[in-house]
């Protein structure tokens, strides 16, 4: 279901495209701006209450302590709630004075729109991870995979048939996640009971909850604002057509972070369990399975990005190919991220939130500081180096804490067969590329690459895990095959 998820994730690329063709480069920028400030402040709205949905749930589940269990969803809904509730008021009445400051007077009638987003946005997340919690990704890979590009991709395109500019343009996005976020409610009530969860904002506060997850609050506000630094600098500096054709590259490069993101909500309730019971063997081998499944995963979707950037980027538009080295530098970082970012997952299961958060507001920092230096002289390349600089600055940091404070990493003698086969892909691809400089070109690359990513994999020999899937998957297919006839 996870990897559905994934494969439906890569609608909200689609939904990227269509804006951007749709509503012209301009209002697009003005739409990514706005954007840009409503996400960082839902992760910060968010409080933490998604990690603690992983860490509780999960571990209260295990241990068979429903009381507790419902506790936690119940504190972290009503904390969400509260704390969105009081910025969506403080969006509304300050859309004004922040758009003259920011120079976006746009800001004053797209902001009002957007901002009953941060709460929903929030619900949606707090909702869905308590259910990965219980380990059952359906609700995430209906909700976060389909109806929530899929509302957003609807809502968006019947603006533009109505005539919308900016602001209907921001009214469909905040419909969108009402929708997204009542589906997400659905969802969590055919999992938890719809008694319980009404039983749930009536408990009492958990005794450890709030103690976790404020510090994971600010850990997810730096975290997203490390992410949108970009976006909030370069308006100082960057026209707003260089600003959609950067932030569509950033876009696109994530898209290799995205099998990570998929991953977390199954390894943030495994390494609690682990963390929980102490089995220090079990914490270690579950790390090393999971970073080697999203490396060899990640990999061949980062070599097709870098390879086949050109066309990637004139989905959205031949002006957007000036962000051409922005979605290599993009798509470099954001697979580091994904690769080596489950020790972050490690450091907030064992309940060392301070050192997340310490870690987030350094990488901030850096980034903040260094798009100032940069982005007045190399424009959006300068935005791109500096978030590639602090991403490597950061998972280099997280991998040497978890190290001394848990005793365990995520790096192993297999981890180079997926390595080794993406050399090989990168090489085959680009030369393809190179060759055929069209859209035949395009195919042959991303056919040649994923031939030539299995049959290096096949050549140095599955792990036994790996095998196991293989053979599992087989077992499904035939059995399928099988009733059919």
């Amino acid at each position: 279901m996870q990897l559905l998820g994934i494969i439906a994730q890569g609608l909200m690329p689609v939904y990227y495209a269509v804006v951007k063709r749709l509503f012209g480069p301009t209002i697009f920028g003005y739409y990514a701006s706005t954007f840009a400030i409503t996400e960082v402040l839902t992760r910060l709205g968010v409080c933490g209450a998604d990690r603690g949905m992983y860490r509780f749930v999960a571990a209260h589940r295990a241990a068979g302590e429903t009381d507790l269990e419902r506790r936690a969803l119940g504190t972290g809904l009503r904390l969400a709630g509260a704390v969105t509730g009081v910025i969506v008021v403080a969006l509304v009445v300050l859309a004004g004075p922040l758009g003259r400051w920011m120079g976006r007077p746009t800001l004053s009638s797209t902001l009002p729109f957007m901002a009953p987003v941060v709460t929903t946005a929030a619900l949606m997340f707090i909702l869905v991870a308590a259910t990965l919690a219980r380990k059952v990704t359906s609700v995430s890979f209906f909700v976060r995979g389909l109806i929530e590009p899929g509302m957003l991709l609807v809502a968006a395109t019947t603006a533009y048939l109505l005539g919308a500019g900016t602001r209907g343009l921001a009214v469909a996005h905040g419909v969108a996640y009402v929708l997204t976020a009542a589906a997400a409610v659905i969802g969590a009530a055919r999992v938890f009971g719809g008694r319980t969860l009404l039983k749930a904002l009536r408990s009492p506060p958990h005794p450890q909850f709030a103690r976790f997850t404020l510090p994971l609050a600010l850990s997810d506000g730096a975290n997203t604002l490390f992410q949108r630094v970009d976006m909030l600098v370069m308006p100082l500096y960057v026209d707003p057509k260089a600003i959609a054709a950067y932030f569509v590259a950033e876009v696109a490069g994530r898209v290799s972070a995205n099998i990570r993101y998929a991953f977390d909500g199954i390894a943030a309730p495994l390494l609690s369990e682990a963390l929980a019971l102490r089995d220090h063997d079990r914490l270690r081998y579950n790390l090393r399975l999971l970073t080697r499944w999203v490396t060899t995963l990640s990999l061949p979707i980062a070599t097709t990005m870098i390879a086949l950037r050109e066309f990637v980027l004139l989905m959205f538009g031949r002006d957007t190919l000036v962000a051409s080295s922005v979605l290599v530098l993009a798509t470099t970082g954001h697979l580091l991220s994904g690769t080596l970012g489950l020790g972050g997952q490690v450091l907030m299961m064992a309940g060392r939130s301070r050192v997340v958060l310490a870690n987030q507001v350094g990488s901030t920092a850096l980034n903040f500081i260094l798009c100032l230096l940069l982005v007045p002289r190399f424009g959006i390349n300068g935005a791109a180096i500096s978030v590639l600089a602090c991403l490597t600055t950061m998972m280099v940091a997280m991998v040497i804490e978890v190290w001394v404070l848990e005793r365990v990493h995520p790096f192993h003698a297999a981890l180079l067969k997926p390595v080794g086969a993406a050399a090989a892909t990168l090489a085959v691809q680009l030369i393809a590329v190179r060759m055929l400089p069209s859209l035949v070109g395009a195919i042959v690359a991303l056919l040649g690459g994923v031939l030539t990513y299995v049959g290096v994999l096949l050549l140095l020999g599955l792990a036994r895990e790996e095998r196991d899937v293989v053979k599992q998957a087989v077992t499904r297919v035939r059995g399928i095959l099988g009733r059919a006839r």
